[in-house]
């Protein structure tokens, strides 16, 4: 694994962790989050050296993350639903067309009016964050790609049958980095770039099973 995947993962399991206990009513000191930080990170097969490299930042970001959202982490979070949810096994078959199966997992989903079952989708990242233009593709080299992964998790959730709550609002949380501070960005998906998105996929689907691939170079 590359080292920003390790630290990614580590991050995201300190946050999932720490989150929980907030689902669960009970409220996660800043060492409770970078414990659980150290202890993902002893799962994965690093030297001495890469191991302090990679603790020392991850320490550095959960630390300038919990000083942001200090007041969130200070009370209970009943409006979590879901931490880490897996879509597209068991009863949870999302498929396109009736023949197209998808998957993936969420990081968080977060109710926002239990009323009407409408909610939030929350996906983390690590690294620099993006600015607005760039996630929607209005500067000269963006792709895009973070707002597509968006698409994906509401056309994800949309199209699993079991589950019974509609997608209103998706963020791009930015964990940040030691001189770049956290932002959270919220979009509400427009539904002509969902159907863009359905088009791509079944662009994708029909050139795998005719067995038709871009030519490379090499």
């Amino acid at each position: 694994k590359v080292r920003a995947l390790i630290l990614g993962i580590a991050v995201h399991k300190a946050l999932e962790m720490a989150y929980k206990e907030l689902k669960e009513n009970r409220i996660p000191s800043y060492e409770y989050i970078k414990e659980e930080f150290i202890k993902e990170l002893k799962n994965e097969l690093l030297s001495e050296k890469e191991f302090k490299e990679i603790e020392t930042e991850g320490i550095s970001i959960l630390k300038i993350y919990y000083e942001t959202y200090k007041e969130e982490f200070s009370k209970s979070a009943k409006d979590i639903l879901f931490l880490e949810k897996f879509f597209g096994w068991g009863w949870s078959k999302p498929i396109l067309d009736n023949s197209i199966h998808l998957q993936g997992k969420v990081d968080k989903i977060i109710s926002l009016n239990p009323a009407d079952k409408t909610i939030k989708i929350v996906d983390y990242k690590t690294g620099k964050p993006h600015s607005r233009n760039e996630i929607l593709g209005k500067t000269k080299y963006a792709d895009m790609g973070q707002y597509r992964q968006l698409l994906f998790y509401k056309l994800l959730l949309e199209l699993d049958k079991s589950f019974q709550y509609k997608v209103h609002q998706i963020e791009l949380d930015y964990i940040g980095n030691r001189t770049i501070k956290p932002k959270r960005e919220i979009f509400t998906i427009e539904e002509k770039d969902l159907e863009n998105l359905k088009n791509t996929i079944r662009d994708v689907y029909k050139s795998i099973n005719e067995l038709k691939f871009e030519r490379t170079k090499n």
